[in-house]
């Protein structure tokens, strides 16, 4: 009991005080369907969860569901430039390196296409 409540104020207490820190390291990329040109929400039944790792460039994509290949792109949206476009056999969890390709202070477009579903998200560096 007291090992529990002693974990729980450690985790509180780090959690408190790098949460800066934990900004700044990395943020969660919030993904959203893509509709057709009729306006009809494509869907299907899968989950995806895409994470930006800033201190080591890193693009984390966690797939669940998805029986398709999996073709990915991250757009520069300043410059309209494709700095990163690859068809990639489904996995449970995909790791992009990006070290180079990504600019500081600009604003980027993740897209994810899953057969029929278009999944994108922005994220700045």
């Amino acid at each position: 009991m007291k090992a529990r409540t002693l974990l729980l104020l450690l985790f509180l207490s780090s959690f408190l005080n790098g949460s800066a820190a934990l900004q700044e390291s990395g943020k969660s990329i919030v993904l959203k369907k893509s509709t057709t040109s009729d306006g009809v929400l494509r869907s299907a039944n899968l989950f995806v969860s895409a994470y930006l790792d800033i201190s080591n460039e890193l693009l984390l994509l966690n797939f669940e569901g998805c029986p398709n290949d999996v073709s990915i792109s991250v757009t520069n949206l300043s410059t309209d430039e494709i700095i990163y476009s690859e068809l990639h056999t489904i996995s449970s969890n995909i790791v992009l390196n990006m070290g180079g390709l990504l600019e500081e202070n600009s604003e980027y477009r993740l897209e994810i296409i899953i057969g029929e579903t278009i999944l994108y998200g922005d994220f700045d560096f």
